[in-house]
């Protein structure tokens, strides 16, 4: 059987959709608007010879298929992860930030017929440099479902995100 993720901050056939992902700074205090997106092409939108700008696709084992598909949750991208033997992949992005800050990840992920092993978690989003901030691991076959984690960055400038296939294991 093959698994596949999806992203959009995260979908998963595993299908991760950017589209409604973001980091952003808390703030001391609460303000009327909105804290800007600090990822830059958080919708997976921009693209330049058919790849998403600013994200790599990065293996630590197994075999995992990257996609860049025509669908999202709001928008017309999202970044996918097919695997039918097992892999801990991840599409990555480093975001800058301001050492000593409070912020959010959060994002969209879909999933379809997905199975950990091998101490696998999942499809989900975390944060390379800071771990073991993560969100939820999201695993069978789920509609477009938002995660979110908020961490503090330490002395950190920028942050890796991934959007996880597999996690700690294979997926």
């Amino acid at each position: 059987m093959q698994q596949r993720q999806w992203f959009s901050w995260l979908s998963a056939v595993l299908v991760f959709g950017m589209v409604m992902g973001c980091v952003e700074q808390l703030l001391a205090e609460q303000s009327a608007q909105a804290p800007p997106n600090l990822i830059r092409n958080p919708s997976m939108e921009l693209q330049r010879e058919g790849k998403p700008l600013g994200w790599k696709p990065v293996t630590w084992q197994g075999k995992g298929h990257f996609i860049y598909a025509d669908t999202g949750r709001t928008g017309k991208h999202s970044l996918g992860i097919e695997s039918a033997e097992g892999a801990d992949v991840a599409w990555q992005i480093v975001v800058p930030v301001e050492p000593r800050g409070t912020y959010r990840l959060s994002g969209w992920i879909k999933t379809e017929n997905l199975t950990p092993k091998q101490g696998g978690r999942g499809a989900l989003l975390n944060i390379h440099n800071l771990q073991p901030v993560a969100t939820q691991a999201l695993t069978g076959t789920q509609d477009w479902t938002r995660v979110e984690v908020v961490f503090d960055v330490e002395d950190q400038d920028t942050v890796q995100i991934n959007c996880l296939f597999g996690g700690w294991g294979l997926a």
